[in-house]
């Protein structure tokens, strides 16, 4: 007999399920720094190193932070005093690079 799991929707996805795909690009080059990840030069290493552009908070120091807060989105944005649009420009980031991304906060680099 085999069971079944249904497919769990993941906690990223759930974050940014009302934001359509055009908007979520607009948030990256609204709200993200992405100059050097987007030269030739740039390793994967590089690309986990994403930050808000104004604040200079990398994308991954967000992300650790909404996993240990089990995703809370409003938590974060408060403890961080950033917008909420920039926290989610922060997720759509991480969903782009997610690899490289867990591979750092795996390492705790």
């Amino acid at each position: 007999m085999t069971v079944e799991r249904a497919q769990e929707t993941p906690p990223w996805e759930k974050v940014l399920a009302d934001i359509p795909q055009n908007r979520r690009i607009e948030l990256l080059e609204e709200h993200m720094d992405m100059e050097y990840v987007r030269t030739e030069f740039a390793s994967n290493y590089d690309k986990a190193d994403g930050k808000l552009k104004k604040e200079g908070i990398p994308a991954w120091a967000l992300v650790g932070y909404l996993m240990a807060t089990n995703w809370d989105m409003e938590q974060t944005r408060a403890d961080y005093d950033i917008e909420m649009e920039k926290l989610e420009a922060a997720v759509v980031y991480y969903i782009q690079y997610k690899d490289v991304i867990d591979a750092k906060l795996l390492l705790g680099q």
